[in-house]
């Protein structure tokens, strides 16, 4: 039906242009021969003479999937020979407004992809997550018996969930794990979490190892810090599968916050930064245990940086003015490196084997950078000289001379340029109670407050190692502000403004103010069998734990959990601890250290009343 329809179309054309005495058009065939003075012969002018009556041609204007079949309705109806002009003109211009299509598709095409698209953060970025070594000492006894990014945190999390999550949510899926220090949990956990077959899905060539410092032939030492541990393991970045990594993100495994990576690397990459610092607002009370940077609020670049200032003579150099206070740390006085860096993959590579006594980050490696980007700003200019000069055109010599200067002063390559990190962020392994601070503020913030715990305000949940487990049973409780994990036990307790992790069993009376609950790994049942055996590790281990009266070897384990009329009042309690009836753990002489009792897993640190991991209380012991 199109077919006929074209056709009677162009016959009314046809009819039209005939009484205007001019022709529609002719067929390629018939121009050339017309110019040649020739008539077309054979079927060409068979063609032409049974066109000459109509002196019209059909223009065909549509898919080439139709044209089979409109020459198979000609023929049908007995239509007269046409010729098919080609779609484009003399003049090289397209008779018909419909693009052409390409063979074998059935759309125009109307959008060409450009020849050299940007990397995406996704292919051009690898990440390095900091985990800390035997000299990180700051989070014992957390840190006694598991790596530091292993430690529990907000309940049902680890403290690695936080980086791994926001590079994860941010396509970011190349991350690796560098450890120091009895990383076997660690280990363990993100097989399990972010593993294949059942762990948290990384897409593609992504993947999440957990690379444990060691020796070997090419370095017969120990690492030194954290900027160490990544030149001993520098060979990996070299990887060729890793070629096209352009980017190397430097994080923390101790901090709490949300950050988008994806737009940081998209800023670094954009403003071609060498180097590119995540700061945030810091306190007077904070800057001690930070590190302050001086900013340019024009260009976002780093001027000045000095690690952990001590006296106010050189903090005064780093505060901020009222008016750039509120411009760049909404009214803090100071803006503090967050740990977390993004730097070019050769430019950090050559700056770790040109420095080899900068061991950490931010003390060592850091107040090198701006030297070194200067250095690398000028090589690049000079490379760039050395290509204007070999350039043979005269137009282009001209332009890299006129137009060159002003592109290079308003698009400088090679800087040291600060991010902003929006929201809640944290340093909880600076010491104990920040950690147990910022555990109780994220997880007990009310509605409408910044909270990275906060799933209704975040719509990308953090991920963590998925727990089987039913909801906790609560049995005649008074809880209150208060966030309780799945799989306890909870039977006639008061709980108020704490956090309680997973498997918690707390028996009948108890009270639990401002207080960290680690919960457990397994249930008490779990082991029955174990305990009951003459011999057990548990019951040889029953006769130090806990210092039980008359030698406490007679006594029998407690159960895992809190026994009933126990008190608990601003501790952290580790995970798989036993502790007995009317035990007291709380600081009520206001101690600061006491760490006399550690071997029995019990200690005080920053004021802060610890229960080690799998200690034993009996009954009736206090602090």
């Amino acid at each position: 039906m199109k077919t006929a329809t074209i056709i009677a179309t162009t016959r009314r054309l046809a009819s039209a242009a005939a009484a205007a005495g001019r022709p529609l058009g002719r067929c390629h065939g018939q121009q050339r021969h017309a110019q040649s003075g020739r008539p077309a012969g054979g079927r060409g002018a068979a063609a032409a003479a049974a066109a000459a009556p109509h002196s019209a041609v059909r223009v065909v204007a549509f898919r080439e999937e139709e044209q089979s079949k409109g020459r198979k309705e000609d023929r049908k109806e007995g239509a007269s020979a046409t010729t098919t002009t080609p779609p484009f003109s003399a003049g090289g211009r397209p008779r018909s407004h419909v693009p052409p299509i390409r063979r074998g598709g059935t759309e125009p095409h109307l959008y060409r992809e450009p020849k050299h698209l940007p990397p995406s953060p996704r292919s051009s970025t690898v990440a390095l997550v900091l985990g800390g070594g035997e000299s990180d000492r700051r989070l014992f006894p957390l840190t006694e018996k598991r790596a530091l990014p292993a430690v529990p945190v907000g309940g049902s999390y680890r403290l690695i969930d936080i980086p791994l999550s926001n590079c994860l949510h941010s396509t970011i899926n190349k991350i690796y794990v560098l450890t120091q220090y009895n990383s076997q949990s660690l280990n363990r956990y993100i097989t399990r979490t972010y593993g294949f077959g059942d762990g948290v899905p990384l897409g593609g060539d992504g993947f999440v190892e957990v690379l444990a410092t060691t020796q070997y032939p090419g370095g017969s030492r120990w690492p030194e810090g954290n900027a160490d541990a990544v030149r001993l393991m520098s060979w990996v970045l070299e990887n060729p599968k890793l070629r096209h990594v352009k980017h190397v993100l430097i994080l923390p495994a101790d901090q709490l916050y949300r950050a988008n990576f994806e737009e940081l690397i998209t800023y670094h990459q954009n403003q071609r930064a060498v180097v590119t610092v995540v700061v945030h607002p810091a306190e007077e009370s904070q800057v001690a245990e930070l590190g302050v940077l001086q900013v340019d609020p024009d260009t976002s670049e780093m001027v000045d940086y000095l690690e952990k200032p001590r006296g106010p003579r050189e903090r005064e150099h780093f505060r901020l003015s009222g008016d750039l206070a509120q411009r760049l740390a909404d009214g803090s006085p100071f803006l503090a490196s967050c740990g977390i860096y993004v730097f070019e993959k050769q430019f950090l590579l050559r700056l770790l084997r040109e420095h080899p006594r900068a061991h950490n980050f931010g003390a060592d490696v850091l107040p090198l950078v701006p030297e070194a980007a200067a250095q690398e700003r000028r090589r690049a200019e000079e490379q760039q000289q050395q290509q204007r000069q070999q350039q043979q055109q005269q137009q282009e010599q001209q332009r890299a001379g006129s137009g060159g200067r002003e592109r290079m002063q308003a698009d400088i390559p090679n800087r040291v340029l600060t991010w902003r990190l929006p929201g809640y962020w944290a340093d909880v392994g600076s010491s104990l109670r920040t950690f147990m601070t910022a555990n109780l503020e994220c997880c007990l913030r009310g509605p409408g407050a910044d909270n990275p715990f906060d799933q209704f305000a975040y719509h990308d949940l953090l991920l963590t190692g998925a727990l089987a487990l039913p909801p906790t049973d609560l049995v005649s409780c008074h809880i209150a502000n208060s966030s309780i994990s799945p799989g306890g036990r909870i039977s006639g307790a008061s709980i108020t403004g704490s956090v309680v992790g997973p498997r918690a069993v707390i028996g009948h009376g108890v009270v639990i103010r401002n207080s960290v609950l680690m919960g457990a790994d397994f249930y008490e049942e779990d082991l029955e069998s174990e305990l009951s055996k003459p011999g057990s590790a548990a019951l040889e281990l029953s006769g130090e734990a806990g210092g039980a009266p008359g030698g406490g070897g007679e006594l029998p384990v407690p159960p895992m959990g809190i026994g009933a009329g126990s008190v608990v009042e601003g501790a952290v309690i580790d995970k798989n601890a036993r502790i007995g009836r009317s035990c007291v753990i709380a600081n009520r002489a206001g101690v600061w250290e006491a760490m006399d009792r550690v071997g029995v897993g019990l200690c005080v640190r920053e004021g802060v009343p610890i229960v080690t991991k799998s200690a034993v209380l009996y009954d009736g012991t206090e602090l």
